[in-house]
């Protein structure tokens, strides 16, 4: 109503000053504040405010900063310097359905990688390693839907999946990562046919 009518949702916050609050983008309304004990967030599923304080020393916050490519807050103190920790993104982590954990015989080809659509997701940072640590990549793409076909792969490789849910202000974690190892596609038997009799003990197996 423009500001016309206020709501206290201060709840169970100790009665002390709140000197900053940042928006977390892309959340369920999730706010942090500073105040003089240090830092608190609720969003729209919390029925109270919870202390965020591990690893900060009991000290006034002046201002809070998001970093959403390192899923980072940042708190600037009064007389104790700067302080950083990781939080919660507000996308979930995608989950790897295809192809399985630690299947073999996979195509080389026209190799299909599902995973769950995620809500808020706008797209999704796929990435192929033949290394478990991702130092080096095959494919390192960003696509709008939850799926994706690999092709051109070696034959008897491993190789290593995973994936992170993106949009305007937020990513997630990585998923969890999927190896598979490829293989050709089996062979089809031509001759002799199958329950054939009465075959010359010289002939000859064709196959495609």
């Amino acid at each position: 109503d423009g500001g016309s009518t206020w709501t206290n949702i201060s709840k169970n916050l100790p009665n002390l000053p709140v000197l900053t609050i940042v928006k977390q983008k892309d959340s369920k309304d999730k706010l942090w504040i500073g105040t003089d004990v240090g830092v608190y967030y609720i969003d729209d599923d919390m029925s109270d405010w919870v202390l965020y304080n591990t690893g900060l020393p009991n000290v006034i916050v002046n201002e809070l900063e998001i970093n959403y490519t390192y899923n980072q807050i940042y708190a600037a103190t009064f007389g104790r310097g700067i302080w950083k920790v990781d939080i919660p993104s507000a996308l979930d982590v995608p989950i790897i359905s295809t192809p399985i954990n630690d299947s073999f015989g996979n195509s080389i080809s026209n190799l299909l990688v599902d995973w769950n659509d995620i809500n808020g997701a706008l797209k999704y940072n796929i990435q192929v390693s033949t290394n478990i640590d991702f130092s080096t990549f095959i494919i390192n793409d960003t696509v709008s839907i939850s799926r994706y076909f690999l092709n051109n792969l070696d034959n008897f490789s491993e190789y290593y999946i995973r994936i992170k849910s993106l949009s305007n202000h937020s990513q997630s974690d990585w998923s969890a990562i999927t190896t598979f190892t490829t293989i050709i596609g089996r062979v089809t038997l031509i001759s002799p046919t199958n329950n054939s009799i009465g075959k010359e003990i010289s002939d000859k197996l064709s196959w495609a």
